[in-house]
């Protein structure tokens, strides 16, 4: 093991999911899991966290290995894979939609694959979210009667987004629902178009 890595281990936090016990043929959508990794790392430069090491996509899955951070900087870390990957894939399926309207099947085919992709792996990971809840606790416990004030007001949100992640973690671990947050993009993606074209 490298120095780096050595140093590392001692103070930081390792966002990463094991990817090798998926079937063979979910590899076509490895993209992904790319895109959801890069996520963590914009997390990381947007809250000017030090990046220790980052695995893109291996036998294994992927993983950012950032020093640990504030509890707010953590869980905004934790989570922007979740807003990184929706919204690409959202504007991937409208422009996949814009595109077979157009008759542009070639280009439909790359769009709706990429975004499919994209989707997939949006969701948070186990990881992802055991950092987000125990960060959302420690933030609580070390806040300011200000911050806890503010908290409190912004609970019913906070809540709401936790038990979203919860939620999607729980259920959409199965691959039926996974494919169902797919089909509801789709179509939220085909009434953005058809409406806003």
């Amino acid at each position: 093991m490298s120095e780096n890595k050595k140093e590392a281990n001692k103070e930081s936090e390792v966002c990463t999911e094991n990817y090798s016990a998926r079937p063979w043929w979910t590899r076509i959508f490895d993209v992904g899991v790319v895109v959801h990794e890069l996520g963590h790392y914009f997390g990381a430069l947007v809250t000017e966290s030090k990046v220790v090491h980052v695995t893109l996509l291996d036998k294994h899955g992927g993983g950012v290995v950032h020093m640990i951070a504030t509890p707010l900087k953590s869980f905004i870390i934790a989570l922007m894979p979740f807003l990184l990957s929706n919204t690409l894939a959202f504007i991937l399926l409208a422009d996949a939609i814009r595109a077979y309207n157009s008759y542009n099947f070639p280009y439909f085919i790359f769009a709706l694959w990429l975004g499919v992709s994209i989707s997939l792996s949006a969701h948070p990971s186990a990881p992802d979210l055991l950092i987000a809840i125990r960060k959302y606790k420690q933030s609580w416990r070390n806040a300011s009667l200000l911050y806890k004030v503010l908290i409190l007001l912004l609970s019913p949100f906070i809540i709401t987004a936790l038990a979203a992640m919860l939620l999607k973690h729980y259920v959409f671990e199965r691959p039926i629902t996974r494919w169902l947050w797919i089909a509801i993009t789709i179509a939220i993606a085909n009434a953005y178009v058809v409406t806003l074209g």
